[in-house]
């Protein structure tokens, strides 16, 4: 199951969430409900790291992908942090579209810098 922390560092209003463990079927409905609330609470600018993830099958990708939908529907953005030398998440999430889809960044500083 996945687990998330949310931070808010310091900077242009961005909101991280950290997700590490399985982000399959268990671990999307959690993490969905929680993005879905930092998105109706008004946080608009989201960083989802998924750099400590372990596994992630369609339920989590669809996850990332609905809170894009929703995000944009409220004129807010989504950045995700995907390691490049990544093993076997960063390979489903490319075979996915992942890293087309979205606005993916190597790490962290890198999301916040832009």
């Amino acid at each position: 199951m996945a687990a998330a922390t949310i931070s808010s560092p310091p900077g242009p209003d961005w909101t991280v969430i950290r997700v590490a463990g399985e982000l399959d079927l268990a671990g999307a409905a959690p993490l969905h409900d929680t993005l879905l609330r930092l998105v109706l609470s008004g946080r608009r600018q989201l960083i989802i790291d998924v750099s400590e993830v372990a596994f992630c099958d369609l339920s989590g990708f669809s996850v990332l992908a609905d809170t894009r939908r929703v995000l944009s529907r409220y004129g807010g953005h989504l950045r995700v942090v995907l390691p490049p030398a990544g093993g076997r998440v960063h390979r489903t999430l490319t075979v996915l579209g992942f890293d087309t889809a979205f606005q993916v960044f190597p790490d962290l500083p890198a999301a916040l810098a832009t």
